[in-house]
């Protein structure tokens, strides 16, 4: 049996390429399989030993059903396939969604399923389940989107998770599962730290200023470090003898703000803590509609507004290497 399959992925997402593949459904007895099956046995020896038809019907009865009970429950995972699969990208320590859709081109419908998100263990040949949910019914010729929530660890680039269906259909006597794997990649962004970039009180930066001395107060912005190359004469002297840092005043130049969120301008020490301050600038930027870039060490992306820009920004902050 064959199935039609395609994976592509983008940003956060991943949909499905035409590439012809083999159905691999894995069928093993439970339990509850197991004592029937050693129930088989007693009758059909018993009606060996001693010539008992009834013995013998009953593990011919018992023996078809199970037979019946393992073809159903692999059939109850054919012509299914993942049609969509997407994890929206998050912060660090966060509840990521991922979402599926599943396609039914089987002639029955597929009943009582579990789907599991899976990774691999230490051990290595065993899967380990990190999330899990129930999905009754996918009836035939139906396109079903579920949606699963796992744990976001550490920023970074990651595989998602390979996407276990399993199904002990009909009557638990066997568990039939299959799993679908290469379905692209997500990212996850330094968790933004707001309380780096503004005070709390409402109205300040990190500086505890709000006094525009060079204009009116609807345009002012924020304030940054003096960069390598600029003039004395912009510095906030006011700043400097409260905080001895050199900063200097932004304004807007208009109905958009021209922000280059940089590295070197961030007031943290450690480098975790200073992509966490750039994350959350970055929202505050996009919140306020400003054209922003992104500069850091090496590189810089272009400018900007778009929620595409955001997650290439973000995402640029996802795989930076602090070395």
């Amino acid at each position: 049996m064959t199935a039609v399959k395609q994976i592509t992925s983008d940003r956060n997402s991943s949909k499905i390429k035409t590439e012809k593949i083999k159905e691999r459904i894995f069928l093993v007895p439970t339990f509850q399989g197991l004592i029937l099956a050693a129930g088989c046995l007693a009758f059909f020896t018993q009606s060996i030993l001693y010539g008992h038809d009834i013995s013998y019907g009953l593990a011919v009865t018992l023996i078809t059903l199970t037979l019946v009970s393992g073809v159903l429950g692999n059939n109850n995972l054919k012509q299914l396939s993942i049609q969509s699969c997407k994890i929206i990208p998050g912060p660090e320590n966060s509840d990521l969604r991922c979402s599926i859709r599943f396609a039914s081109r089987g002639k029955e419908a597929h009943l009582a399923l579990k789907i599991s998100l899976t990774e691999s263990s230490k051990k290595g040949w065993r899967q380990k389940k990190i999330a899990t949910i129930q999905l009754p019914e996918v009836v035939i010729g139906e396109n079903r989107a579920i949606s699963i929530y796992m744990r976001a660890t550490q920023r970074g680039i990651y595989s998602i998770p390979r996407v276990q269906v399993e199904s002990r259909f009909p009557l638990g006597l066997f568990v039939a599962w299959r799993t679908y794997s290469n379905l692209g990649e997500y990212f996850i962004y330094p968790q933004p730290n707001i309380a780096h970039c503004y005070n709390h009180k409402e109205g300040q930066n990190h500086y505890g200023d709000t006094t525009n001395p060079f204009g009116n107060d609807g345009d002012f912005s924020d304030f940054r470090r003096l960069r390598e190359g600029e003039s004395m004469n912009r510095v906030d002297w006011k700043v400097l003898a409260r905080t001895d840092r050199y900063v200097v005043r932004e304004f807007l130049d208009g109905s958009n703000n021209r922000k280059l969120i940089s590295w070197f301008d961030c007031n943290q020490e450690n480098d975790e803590d200073k992509l966490r301050q750039l994350s959350g600038q970055l929202f505050d930027c996009s919140r306020k509609g400003d054209v922003f870039a992104l500069a850091l060490p090496g590189e810089q992306t272009a400018w900007g507004t778009s929620q595409e820009h955001l997650y290439l920004c973000l995402r640029k902050l996802a795989e930076f290497s602090c070395k």
